[in-house]
């Protein structure tokens, strides 16, 4: 995580990630593919990176290692975001699938998008999510947008991966609404709206090279 410290409290700007492997689809591959489809679980990290009250707090007061223990530990923040998700059978691996589905139908690329028995299967795994911390002169309260890092393979039924890529959103982005963290639990359906754009963002650009030709 990487930090700028704006006055007297620190602002998260981004999580780091090894570099993806990535690869475009030939045109053998494509000529062959008539029919894809999207596994039906996507791969979770087991917790969320919520930059809420306590990491803002700790890293206000306590500076980058305090807030570096807060975010890479089952803290308040993310005690709060489960149980908020749970609660209300939230499920974000699925709205995220349904949003990637939704842009592999809008690129054009293959003919069919099938629920199941495809001629490739697309998998996705999310190696980070969570609410994040952009821009803001708040040091303990400021508004939080969604953040999302995802790979997406294409894969044959022999196991032959012939596409892959992967994207992140970060807190910086400014095409999503911002909004204090006890927004997110107290508006219905904020939580919901906040990961379906942030799906769909990062869907489009791991699918942009595979617009129809």
């Amino acid at each position: 995580m990487r930090y700028l410290k704006i006055g007297g409290g620190l602002i998260a700007l981004a999580a780091t990630f090894g570099c993806a492997t990535t690869q475009s689809l030939s045109d053998a591959d494509r000529k062959a593919i008539d029919t894809v489809s999207v596994a039906k679980s996507v791969v979770m990290p087991p917790s969320p990176v919520v930059m809420g009250r306590a990491s803002q707090t700790a890293g206000f007061w306590g500076g980058p290692i305090a807030t570096a223990v807060m975010v890479n530990r089952e803290n308040s923040d993310v005690v709060q975001f489960k149980r908020h998700v749970e609660a209300n059978r939230i499920d974000i691996g699925e709205i995220i699938r349904q949003e990637f589905i939704n842009q592999v139908k809008s690129t054009g690329a293959f003919p069919g998008v099938v629920s199941e028995g495809g001629k490739a299967t697309f998998e996705l795994t999310v190696e980070q999510y969570g609410l994040g911390q952009g821009f803001s002169l708040s040091p303990t309260n400021a508004p939080l947008r969604p953040t999302l890092r995802m790979i997406a393979k294409l894969s044959t039924p022999d196991g032959k991966v012939v596409w892959q890529n992967s994207h992140t959103l970060t807190a910086l982005s400014g095409e999503i609404p911002a909004y204090v963290v006890d927004e997110y639990y107290t508006v219905p359906g904020r939580i919901e709206d906040a990961f379906k754009k942030a799906g769909e963002l990062v869907a489009r650009e791991l699918l942009k090279d595979l617009g129809q030709k």
